[in-house]
């Protein structure tokens, strides 16, 4: 299975955007930890920063899958494939994280219940993603986004596993709101370009971040959200 998209390069620049999604994670993000979808390995990386104690990445393209192996040599346990082809012998996860991930996901509610299947007793589901379907651009299409988030319809996928309650959501990155209805309806670009992407990484997102918790995190592009057993 070959990645739809083109615009990880740009993204691999972004490099606020991924450290902001950690931070908001927090301490949920711990232990073993299993990240689907590593893409170029941009979150990848910073994951390792976080003290963890071992983790696996799984990636169904075969190029990327290649990639990260080759980066991240005997740091990390690279698996090509989704996460039905993580070896049970791995045993259980304390983290398993989706980061811009599940919406390329046809069907998101079977992929949470696989999700919550690989998660230790007290373990952490955590997910980031696109927010709001009003925002949902030529882009989106592009890239192979089947759907942008809500609350409501993330509390309606962990719903659908008994065992999983979700503890925490939160819109951010405020401005960005603003900068993508701009594109939607003046700019109309299906692909942002290098400098869009580092200006916007570099001079929007930071005064989003100084915004965000003022608004209580009820505003934002992007959601982060974290299911716990």
């Amino acid at each position: 299975m070959r990645y739809p998209g083109s615009e990880l390069p740009l993204f691999a620049h972004a490099k606020n955007f991924h450290r902001y999604y950690l931070d908001l994670f927090g301490e949920h993000v711990r232990g073993r930890v299993l990240e689907v979808g590593g893409g170029m390995g941009t979150l990848t990386g910073l994951l390792l920063d976080r003290g963890i104690s071992g983790l696996t990445v799984c990636e169904p393209d075969p190029a990327l899958a290649h990639e990260l192996a080759t980066r991240f040599a005997s740091d990390v346990r690279v698996i090509r494939g989704t996460v039905e082809d993580v070896p049970a012998s791995l045993g259980l996860f304390d983290t398993v994280v989706y980061v811009d991930v599940l919406e390329h996901v046809e069907d998101d509610a079977g992929e949470i219940r696989l999700a919550a299947g690989r998660l230790a007793p007290g373990g952490s589901l955590v997910i980031g993603g696109p927010a709001h379907q009003w925002l949902y651009s030529p882009f989106d299409t592009v890239i192979g986004h089947h759907r942008r988030y809500d609350r409501r319809m993330v509390a309606r996928l962990v719903a659908g596993c008994p065992d999983l309650r979700l503890v925490h959501f939160a819109y951010f990155d405020c401005l960005g709101v603003a900068v993508s209805l701009l594109n939607r309806w003046v700019v109309r670009r299906t692909t942002p370009t290098t400098r869009d992407i580092m200006v916007w990484d570099t001079r929007i997102l930071p005064i989003s971040r100084q915004l965000d918790p003022l608004l209580g995190h009820r505003v934002g592009k992007s959601f982060v959200a974290i299911a716990c057993l």
